[in-house]
C-alpha cells in the first residue's frame, strides 16, 4: 500500500518536476515542487501513525 501512495505522490509532483527539468527559469515551479514534496513526505510519515490510532490495521 505504501508503494501506491509513493506512486501517487510522484504523480502529484510530476507537473512541477517536468517544468523544473525542461524550463530554465522556473523558480516558481521549484518552490511549488519543494512544497509538494515536503507535504507528501509529511503525509507518508504520518499516515501509518494516524491509521494505527484509528484502528485500521
Amino acid at each position: 500500500m505504501t508503494r501506491v501512495f509513493i506512486a501517487l505522490a510522484f504523480v502529484f509532483c510530476l507537473p512541477q518536476l517536468l517544468e523544473v527539468l525542461f524550463i530554465v527559469d522556473s523558480h516558481t515551479a521549484f518552490v511549488e515542487l519543494q512544497g509538494k514534496v515536503a507535504g507528501c513526505a509529511l503525509a507518508l510519515f504520518c499516515a501509518p501513525i494516524v491509521s494505527h490510532r484509528l484502528g485500521y490495521e
